[in-house]
Protein backbone atom coordinates (compact mmCIF):
# COMPACT_ATOMS: atom_id res chain seq x y z
CA UNK A 1 0.00 0.00 0.00
CA UNK A 2 1.15 3.07 -1.32
CA UNK A 3 0.46 6.41 1.42
CA UNK A 4 0.31 9.61 0.35
CA UNK A 5 1.51 12.88 1.46
CA UNK A 6 1.33 13.96 5.10
CA UNK A 7 -1.67 15.85 5.92
CA UNK A 8 -2.51 18.61 9.47
CA UNK A 9 -5.31 17.78 11.02
CA UNK A 10 -9.01 17.43 9.58
CA UNK A 11 -11.27 16.15 12.26
CA UNK A 12 -10.88 17.53 15.70
CA UNK A 13 -13.27 18.36 18.65
CA UNK A 14 -13.23 21.27 20.66
CA UNK A 15 -14.64 20.18 24.25
CA UNK A 16 -15.85 22.19 27.29
CA UNK A 17 -18.23 23.42 29.66
CA UNK A 18 -21.66 24.70 28.73
CA UNK A 19 -22.44 28.58 28.58
CA UNK A 20 -18.88 29.54 28.33
CA UNK A 21 -18.65 30.43 24.84
CA UNK A 22 -17.68 27.30 22.40
CA UNK A 23 -20.11 28.06 19.78
CA UNK A 24 -19.43 31.65 20.24
CA UNK A 25 -15.58 30.92 19.35
CA UNK A 26 -16.64 28.64 16.02
CA UNK A 27 -18.49 31.72 14.78
CA UNK A 28 -15.09 33.65 15.34
CA UNK A 29 -13.34 30.55 13.00
CA UNK A 30 -16.15 31.12 10.92
CA UNK A 31 -15.95 34.82 10.11
CA UNK A 32 -12.12 34.57 10.15
CA UNK A 33 -12.78 31.59 7.10
CA UNK A 34 -15.19 33.73 5.29
CA UNK A 35 -13.09 36.98 4.97
CA UNK A 36 -9.64 34.66 4.58
CA UNK A 37 -7.97 36.03 7.47
CA UNK A 38 -7.16 32.54 9.20
CA UNK A 39 -3.14 31.32 9.18
CA UNK A 40 -2.00 28.53 7.76
CA UNK A 41 -2.57 27.31 3.65
CA UNK A 42 -5.79 29.17 3.59
CA UNK A 43 -4.37 32.73 4.34
CA UNK A 44 -5.85 35.15 1.87
CA UNK A 45 -8.16 32.99 0.64
CA UNK A 46 -11.66 33.11 1.85
CA UNK A 47 -14.08 29.61 2.00
CA UNK A 48 -17.04 29.16 3.12
CA UNK A 49 -18.23 27.19 6.49
CA UNK A 50 -20.68 24.54 7.04
CA UNK A 51 -22.67 24.88 10.45
CA UNK A 52 -24.65 22.12 11.91
CA UNK A 53 -26.43 22.92 15.36
CA UNK A 54 -29.11 21.45 17.12
CA UNK A 55 -29.17 24.42 20.17
CA UNK A 56 -28.99 27.73 18.99
CA UNK A 57 -31.09 29.84 16.70
CA UNK A 58 -29.82 30.88 13.50
CA UNK A 59 -32.12 34.15 13.14
CA UNK A 60 -31.48 35.20 16.98
CA UNK A 61 -27.98 33.48 18.03
CA UNK A 62 -26.06 32.47 15.10
CA UNK A 63 -26.20 35.08 12.67
CA UNK A 64 -25.65 37.94 15.62
CA UNK A 65 -22.74 36.59 16.59
CA UNK A 66 -21.02 36.49 12.56
CA UNK A 67 -22.03 39.59 11.94
CA UNK A 68 -20.39 40.71 15.53
CA UNK A 69 -17.36 38.88 14.11
CA UNK A 70 -17.32 40.69 10.50
CA UNK A 71 -17.89 37.44 8.73
CA UNK A 72 -18.92 37.50 5.13
CA UNK A 73 -22.73 35.54 6.02
CA UNK A 74 -22.44 34.81 2.17
CA UNK A 75 -19.97 32.06 3.42
CA UNK A 76 -21.60 30.69 5.95
CA UNK A 77 -24.13 27.78 5.44
CA UNK A 78 -26.84 26.13 8.12
CA UNK A 79 -27.09 22.68 6.83
CA UNK A 80 -30.44 21.02 6.78
CA UNK A 81 -31.67 17.97 5.23
CA UNK A 82 -34.58 17.67 3.40
CA UNK A 83 -37.15 14.31 4.32
CA UNK A 84 -40.19 14.47 2.38
CA UNK A 85 -42.22 17.92 2.16
CA UNK A 86 -40.09 19.06 5.41
CA UNK A 87 -36.60 20.43 6.31
CA UNK A 88 -34.97 18.22 9.05
CA UNK A 89 -31.97 18.35 11.46
CA UNK A 90 -28.96 16.71 10.13
CA UNK A 91 -28.44 12.56 11.33
CA UNK A 92 -24.98 11.10 11.58
CA UNK A 93 -23.54 8.92 10.10
CA UNK A 94 -26.49 8.49 7.65
CA UNK A 95 -26.66 12.23 6.22
CA UNK A 96 -23.21 12.42 5.62
CA UNK A 97 -22.95 12.45 1.88
CA UNK A 98 -26.19 15.06 2.07
CA UNK A 99 -23.21 17.17 3.43
CA UNK A 100 -20.46 16.22 0.99
CA UNK A 101 -22.77 17.26 -2.02
CA UNK A 102 -23.16 20.46 -0.03
CA UNK A 103 -19.55 20.93 1.21
CA UNK A 104 -18.65 20.43 -2.74
CA UNK A 105 -21.47 23.16 -3.88
CA UNK A 106 -20.51 25.75 -1.67
CA UNK A 107 -16.69 25.33 -2.07
CA UNK A 108 -16.80 24.85 1.99
CA UNK A 109 -13.49 23.91 3.85
CA UNK A 110 -15.10 23.78 7.61
CA UNK A 111 -18.00 21.98 8.99
CA UNK A 112 -19.07 22.36 12.10
CA UNK A 113 -20.93 20.10 14.18
CA UNK A 114 -22.63 21.94 17.22
CA UNK A 115 -22.95 19.89 19.49
CA UNK A 116 -21.83 16.04 18.09
CA UNK A 117 -24.16 14.05 20.50
CA UNK A 118 -27.42 15.92 18.96
CA UNK A 119 -26.40 14.58 15.71
CA UNK A 120 -25.97 10.98 16.18
CA UNK A 121 -28.75 8.66 15.22
CA UNK A 122 -30.90 7.05 17.53
CA UNK A 123 -29.26 3.74 16.83
CA UNK A 124 -26.16 4.97 18.42
CA UNK A 125 -24.93 3.84 21.94
CA UNK A 126 -23.24 7.70 22.44
CA UNK A 127 -21.65 5.76 25.81
CA UNK A 128 -20.21 2.43 23.32
CA UNK A 129 -16.74 3.27 21.98
CA UNK A 130 -17.36 1.06 19.17
CA UNK A 131 -20.57 2.69 18.02
CA UNK A 132 -18.94 6.16 18.39
CA UNK A 133 -16.61 4.91 16.63
CA UNK A 134 -18.30 3.76 13.53
CA UNK A 135 -20.62 6.38 13.41
CA UNK A 136 -18.09 8.80 13.17
CA UNK A 137 -15.93 6.30 10.39
CA UNK A 138 -18.33 8.06 7.38
CA UNK A 139 -17.51 11.71 8.57
CA UNK A 140 -13.89 10.98 8.72
CA UNK A 141 -13.59 9.85 5.11
CA UNK A 142 -15.55 12.55 3.80
CA UNK A 143 -13.02 15.18 5.61
CA UNK A 144 -10.13 13.38 3.70
CA UNK A 145 -11.84 13.37 0.31
CA UNK A 146 -13.45 16.91 0.23
CA UNK A 147 -10.38 18.45 2.08
CA UNK A 148 -12.68 19.61 4.68
CA UNK A 149 -11.76 20.69 8.08
CA UNK A 150 -14.42 18.94 11.29
CA UNK A 151 -14.54 20.79 13.80
CA UNK A 152 -17.12 19.11 16.21
CA UNK A 153 -18.05 20.36 19.87
CA UNK A 154 -18.82 18.07 22.85
CA UNK A 155 -19.39 19.20 26.63
CA UNK A 156 -17.33 17.88 29.77
CA UNK A 157 -19.09 15.47 32.33
CA UNK A 158 -19.58 16.45 35.62
CA UNK A 159 -16.26 14.46 36.88
CA UNK A 160 -13.71 16.86 39.45
CA UNK A 161 -10.04 16.32 37.88
CA UNK A 162 -8.48 13.71 36.10
CA UNK A 163 -6.99 14.60 32.31
CA UNK A 164 -9.09 16.57 30.05
CA UNK A 165 -9.59 13.87 27.58
CA UNK A 166 -11.43 11.39 30.58
CA UNK A 167 -13.69 14.19 31.02
CA UNK A 168 -15.39 14.26 27.54
CA UNK A 169 -19.18 13.62 27.53
CA UNK A 170 -20.03 10.00 26.11
CA UNK A 171 -17.45 7.01 25.14
CA UNK A 172 -13.79 7.85 25.45
CA UNK A 173 -14.09 6.84 21.22
CA UNK A 174 -15.53 10.62 20.81
CA UNK A 175 -12.09 11.68 21.35
CA UNK A 176 -9.98 8.65 19.92
CA UNK A 177 -11.62 8.73 16.94
CA UNK A 178 -10.21 12.53 16.04
CA UNK A 179 -7.20 13.66 15.25
CA UNK A 180 -6.58 16.95 17.81
CA UNK A 181 -8.63 17.91 21.02
CA UNK A 182 -8.95 20.90 22.18
CA UNK A 183 -10.13 22.18 25.49
CA UNK A 184 -12.47 25.58 26.53
CA UNK A 185 -13.03 27.05 29.85
CA UNK A 186 -11.97 29.51 32.51
CA UNK A 187 -8.51 30.08 33.76
CA UNK A 188 -7.98 27.76 36.72
CA UNK A 189 -7.95 31.19 39.10
CA UNK A 190 -10.53 32.88 37.68
CA UNK A 191 -13.84 33.64 39.34
CA UNK A 192 -17.53 32.19 38.26
CA UNK A 193 -18.40 35.69 36.33
CA UNK A 194 -14.67 35.96 34.62
CA UNK A 195 -14.30 36.71 30.75
CA UNK A 196 -11.09 35.02 30.80
CA UNK A 197 -10.70 32.13 28.39
CA UNK A 198 -7.98 29.46 28.08
CA UNK A 199 -8.14 27.70 24.88
CA UNK A 200 -5.79 24.43 25.86
CA UNK A 201 -4.56 21.76 23.03
CA UNK A 202 -4.50 18.16 25.18
CA UNK A 203 -4.08 15.72 22.20
CA UNK A 204 -2.90 15.77 18.53
CA UNK A 205 -1.35 12.43 17.17
CA UNK A 206 -0.19 14.14 13.88
CA UNK A 207 1.88 17.02 15.53
CA UNK A 208 2.89 18.17 18.78
CA UNK A 209 0.59 20.24 20.50
CA UNK A 210 0.10 23.71 20.31
CA UNK A 211 0.23 26.15 23.11
CA UNK A 212 -2.53 27.32 25.28
CA UNK A 213 -3.85 30.69 24.26
CA UNK A 214 -5.15 33.19 26.70
CA UNK A 215 -7.87 35.53 25.55
CA UNK A 216 -11.04 37.57 26.70
CA UNK A 217 -14.43 36.96 25.90
CA UNK A 218 -16.63 40.46 25.53
CA UNK A 219 -19.85 40.85 23.86
CA UNK A 220 -20.64 43.28 21.10
CA UNK A 221 -23.62 44.92 19.64
CA UNK A 222 -24.93 44.30 16.48
CA UNK A 223 -27.48 46.22 14.33
CA UNK A 224 -29.89 43.95 12.12
CA UNK A 225 -31.95 46.14 8.98
CA UNK A 226 -35.14 46.45 11.46
CA UNK A 227 -33.10 47.36 14.65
Amino acid sequence: MALGPPHTARHGHLVGREKLGKSTLTAELAAQLSRGRLDGDLAGKPAATLVVTYEDSAARTIKPRLMAADADLERVHLVRVQRGDAADLVTLPSDVESIGALAAQTGARLLIVDPLSASLGSDVDGHRDQDIRRALAPLVALAERADLAVLALAHLNKAQGGDALSRVLGSRGLTAAVRSVLTFGRPPDADEDSRERVLAHPASNLALEAPSLAYRHEGRQVHADDG
